[in-house]
């Protein structure tokens, strides 16, 4: 394939998911341009770009959005920094398809700069639903403003084709991030508490509470409900990953710091565990808990329950290990409760990930190599057929990585 491929990555989290692709670019030698932005080169955030450096990967560009603020007013210049710094490497590079993952506001705005300067976007994990987030609203936004996708679910796909996308260019290939659980060089529990300072307890959980960006009351509260809910579990070990770089961060980066600093005997917070160190987690920890896409994606395949908690998730397909609960403390208290019973937590060791069991990387790569570079620079509106999605166009899977 001789396409010029490029990616673009603006947090932890993201970098995580990708991660296992561009691997499988190296492998076939495919070359493509990587540009890292957003929480990567904030200090704020962890300088989590030290984590692609230290994997080896070239960085072709560096776009700095300034992010010194969590207010409103603050994200809408960066994304104004997103959209003029990547307009500007986008002419200069002039790539064949540029890989976009999600639903986060600078992704939004390197599309918009995308579509402006005629690249062709690849979308991954489009078509779900995130109600309590106004990720909603970007993600849809950028499915319109791409011309390949690579989604989760068969569910996703035909929400995609709602949205008057192609149908042969939508395609059902799992969750990316799955590939890693293959590939992971797994920390052991002895080095996870050097590297953490932090020493498991018998019962231990992994906690990670992003804003709530629709309703900043209702994500404040619903933050101080998780903490209250924790309280009522004085034996049991608690590892925070910070929250991410949305609106309404720097509150709940307090509360969480405040709870630690009361409960420095049975809780830690990491700024950035980054994919290895979250992965190695979750094979200790006996539950997840929190408001995060990961407990519904990835935590499933690790056979632990998820106590998903508020409605920033709302409407993401989840399987048999998620216990949902509203944000109030006695039901997140049950929830937890519920999620660590014998009877509950046997089921999540025997149950399927609705997102797929990996190789997903390999499945894009397969379609890449059936495309026909340079892509249209135009795409129709399909119109749904009546009482009907078109043929669904499920990728097989490619060789094992």
């Amino acid at each position: 394939m001789k396409a010029r491929l490029a990616v673009a990555t603006g947090t932890r989290a993201e970098y995580g998911i990708f991660r296992p692709l561009l691997r499988a670019f190296e492998r076939r030698g495919w070359p493509f341009r990587l540009y890292v932005t957003g929480s990567h080169l904030s200090p704020l955030h962890g300088l989590t770009v030290h984590e692609i450096e230290d994997d080896g990967f070239t960085i072709d560009a560096r776009i700095d959005l300034q992010m010194d603020s969590d207010a409103a007013t603050a994200v809408c210049r960066s994304m104004g920094l997103a959209a003029a710094g990547f307009g500007e490497v986008l002419e200069r590079d002039r790539p064949d398809l540029l890989f976009l993952l999600g639903d986060r506001y600078e992704a939004l705005a390197i599309a918009a700069a995308a579509e402006l300067t005629r690249v062709p976007v690849a979308h991954v994990h489009g078509g779900e639903r995130s109600e309590g987030a106004v990720d909603e609203a970007f993600r849809h936004a950028i499915t319109k403003m791409s011309s390949v996708h690579f989604v989760a679910t068969e569910a996703y796909r035909r929400r995609v084709l709602q949205l008057g996308e192609d149908p042969s260019a939508v395609h059902n290939v799992g969750a990316l991030g799955l590939d890693n659980l293959a590939s992971t060089d797994w920390i052991d529990r002895d080095v996870l508490q050097k590297e953490l300072g932090f020493r498991f307890r018998g019962t231990n959980l992994v906690v990670t509470q992003h804003p709530l960006t629709t309703d900043p009351e209702r994500s404040h509260a619903d933050a101080v409900a998780l903490l209250e809910a924790l309280e009522c579990f004085p034996d049991v070990g608690l590892v925070f990953s910070a929250p991410n770089a949305d609106v309404g961060r720097g509150t709940l980066a307090e509360l969480i710091a405040a709870f630690v600093g009361r409960h420095a005997d049975r809780a830690t917070v990491a700024s950035s565990l980054g994919t290895r160190r979250y992965f190695s987690l979750l094979r200790v920890v006996d539950a997840v808990v929190g408001n995060s896409s990961s407990g519904l994606i990835e935590a499933p395949s690790f056979g632990i329950p998820t106590i998903d908690v508020g409605d920033r998730q709302k409407g993401r397909i989840a399987g048999p290990s998620v216990v949902h609960s509203a944000g109030e403390p006695t039901a997140i208290a049950h929830a937890i409760e519920c999620a660590l019973s014998r009877t509950f937590r046997e089921a999540a060791r025997n149950n399927s990930n609705p997102y797929g069991s990996g190789n997903t990387a390999g499945a894009i790569c397969a379609i890449l190599e059936g495309l026909d570079f340079p892509l249209p620079k135009q795409k129709a509106f399909h119109d749904l057929a009546a009482g009907g999605f078109g043929e669904p166009t499920v990728a097989a899977p490619g060789a094992l990585l």
